[in-house]
C-alpha cells in the first residue's frame, strides 16, 4: 500500500469522528502563513512515473485581485522564482 493511503487509513481508523482525505503530496513546502505557501507537488503521470509541479497559494505574485504591473514588479524586485526554486530544490531540509 502506498504510504499516503496507509496514513489516511490509520488516521481514519483512530479518529471515528474525523475523516481525512489527501489533497496533494508535497516534495518540498515553504509555509509562510496559513493559506500562504509555495510548494513542489508530486503527481502521477499514469505510466507509473511521477512529475513535480510548482504550486503557489496566497502569495502576492499569484493574487488575482492585483494588477499585472504589481505582480510583475513583485517578481522582478524579489527575483522570486530563482529564490523559490533554490529553496524548494535544496537538499537542506528541516524535518518536522
Amino acid at each position: 500500500m502506498l504510504m499516503h493511503l496507509q496514513i489516511k487509513s490509520e488516521v481514519n481508523k483512530l479518529y471515528k469522528l474525523l475523516e481525512i482525505d489527501i489533497d496533494g503530496v508535497f516534495k518540498s513546502l515553504l509555509l509562510l502563513k496559513k493559506k500562504k505557501y509555495a510548494a513542489l507537488t508530486v503527481e502521477p503521470t499514469g505510466d507509473g512515473k511521477y512529475i513535480t509541479k510548482q504550486e503557489l497559494k496566497g502569495l502576492d505574485i499569484v493574487r488575482r485581485d492585483w494588477c499585472d504591473l504589481a505582480k510583475e514588479t513583485g517578481k522582478w524586485v524579489s527575483l522570486w522564482h530563482c529564490r523559490l526554486c533554490s529553496v524548494l530544490n535544496s537538499t537542506c531540509f528541516v524535518n518536522v
